[in-house]
């Protein structure tokens, strides 16, 4: 028996390494990118790439997303290799979030066992928010990253007082800073400043000398900073340190903000599939205070990730993107508790778990048929929504079982399977108006067409992104006059109208032919309208027309006899 359970160990681990990697890139190829942060990092790479500009990240429509540039330069050489596309976008971030749930997964194995290793990685990778950091390249899933490496290496530094975890940690640091600036530093303040309280091995911590290393690990940051003053006399960097600290210590961002809790409520939904373990989870986060156990420093860890953002009055759900790795860690401790017979979950907490889990497949399959007039993909929704729901009726059977650990963690691959193998597929099309315009422009108008821009609803830098892709440069003009003059032209122009610009144009010729193309913005309500109209020198039937006259008129005539 003995000799099985290194066959089973490995199992485990395959079959956690194929889940992930298949979940993790599964789609990044085909699906469009989302309409403003992501299209604009992705703008910010191409720009480099394209204009040699390595310091400032500029593009259309996207100043408002600008932050330090390191993501966006390992963005520009997987493009440089890849070519410019959305896969090649996603793969730092792809890449990133398989490094995180195999760190996860060795760094837990070590310490608690394998199963918890497992367990550990699959929560990590179920949990709504973490899950999702996969499939779009913004900064979080970097941050989560390196964050993570910095938490790690101090728990081997009270552990082993290792030289080299002090080197690993001041890097990670050094390139979390370099991604996103703050949040490393408040995260390692308050982590580091608990431990010191609390730890016993606290003495340890000194060798991180801050006083010497925090400067040389900021030093890349504000080279770069420096840098970049040379280029616009400092515009750039007096704009982060007022809407990335000033503004949201004094109040929000985007309208998203919320009392107290709002965080803790958040972190509820995220990890919606393991509500029946999270009260345990929480408790140990107590407990470990109190008792100074093995688990002291996970608590700690969330603690740190978590709280201090319950005061900041700009709430963005991924400020705590931090304190996720712990949970999740500590959700996979609960779990083998319960394999061991160890703990119970309450009726009230098992019965949350089924009713708000029940009632978030209810809302897939019913929101489809609401709000969604796609027969495709209600039909999607519904088969999904119901399999997910199924199972986890089934899974009540096992409730007072020690595999209901297995189950649990079963319907939640299942619901990532659902949504991100089966829905987003179907969804894209509601949220890709912008590539569809550009794929209607590559196939209605001539390669060498100049495009106007004239429909700034919602400024989605998708939209220059994607026409940018065949027909390079875009311009931009919402004078009249001016818009009428071009299309009158022999030069090639196309033109992406809002219904104001389109109605004045149709006034001035009625006989114009237009083509409409809408979808939802994914970061509002409203939808997007976007009119695309193209004139006689850019038409691609025409063009050709005119190839075949000219041909007709060089080809020598045959004589009938």
């Amino acid at each position: 028996m003995h000799s099985l359970r290194p066959i089973i160990r490995k199992n485990y681990v395959l079959l956690l390494s194929l889940y992930l990697t298949i979940l993790v890139f599964w789609g990044n190829h085909s699906t469009s990118l989302w309409d403003q942060d992501e299209s604009s990092y992705a703008g910010y790479a191409k720009n480099m790439l394209e204009t040699k500009e390595w310091l400032i990240p500029t593009y259309q429509w996207a100043d408002v997303h600008r932050k330090p540039p390191l993501q966006f330069w390992l963005m520009a050489a997987s493009m440089q290799i890849f070519g410019i596309n959305e896969f090649s976008a996603r793969l730092p971030i792809s890449l990133a979030m398989l490094g995180l749930y195999a760190l996860v997964f060795l760094w837990v194995r070590r310490r608690f066992g394998t199963w918890q290793g497992v367990m550990s990685a699959i929560v990590l990778s179920t949990t709504f928010l973490v899950s999702s950091l996969a499939k779009v390249a913004v900064l979080d899933g970097m941050v989560l990253l390196f964050s993570t490496v910095c938490a790690l290496s101090v728990l081997e530094i009270l552990n082993t007082e290792k030289r080299k975890y002090y080197v690993i940690f001041w890097v990670s640091f050094s390139l979390c800073v370099l991604t996103k600036g703050p949040p490393i530093i408040i995260f390692s303040s308050v982590y580091i400043g608990l431990l010191v309280l609390l730890h016993p091995n606290r003495k340890a911590l000194i060798g991180l000398h801050p006083w010497f290393f925090l400067p040389c690990a900021l030093a890349p940051l504000f080279i770069w900073g420096y840098m970049t003053t040379f280029v616009d006399d400092g515009k750039m960097v007096e704009w982060m340190i007022e809407w990335y600290i000033i503004r949201r210590i004094n109040g929000n961002v985007f309208g998203q903000t919320g009392p107290p809790g709002t965080h803790f409520a958040l972190l509820l939904l995220f990890f919606l599939p393991y509500l029946t373990f999270i009260p345990k989870a929480l408790s140990k986060v107590f407990t470990s205070l109190r008792q100074r156990d093995n688990t002291l420093v996970l608590a700690v860890w969330f603690i740190a990730g978590w709280l201090p953002y319950e005061f900041s009055p700009s709430k963005l759900p991924a400020y705590v993107i931090v304190a996720h790795t712990p949970l999740a860690i500590l959700i996979a401790l609960a779990m083998r508790q319960h394999w061991q017979k160890l703990y119970a979950p309450n009726k009230l907490t098992l019965s949350l778990h089924f009713i708000f889990f029940g009632l978030l497949q209810l809302g897939i399959v019913v929101g489809a048929f609401v709000f969604i007039s796609s027969t495709d993909i209600q039909v999607v929704a519904s088969l999904g929504g119901c399999i997910v729901l199924v199972a986890l009726v089934f899974s009540l059977k096992w409730v007072s079982h020690r595999y209901f650990s297995y189950t649990t963690v079963g319907v939640a691959i299942l619901f990532q399977c659902v949504v991100w193998i089966l829905l987003l597929p179907q969804i894209n099309g509601l949220k890709s108006s912008t590539r569809e315009v550009s794929l209607y422009l590559q196939k209605n108008a001539v390669a060498n067409s100049n495009i106007i821009i004239s429909n700034d609803s919602g400024k989605p830098p998708s939209l220059p992104f994607y026409i940018s892709l065949y027909f390079g440069e875009v311009q931009e003009e919402y004078d009249f006059d001016k818009l009428v003059s071009k299309y009158a032209q022999n030069d090639a122009y196309a033109f992406v109208l809002n219904s104001t610009l389109l109605n004045k144009f149709l006034a001035r010729h009625p006989e114009l032919e237009y083509q409409e193309i809408t979808s939802f913005f994914t970061d509002r309500k409203e939808k997007a309208s976007y009119f695309i109209v193209i004139n006689k020198a850019a038409k691609m039937y025409h063009t050709l027309e005119r190839r075949v006259d000219l041909t007709t008129l060089n080809t020598p005539q045959r004589n009938s006899s």
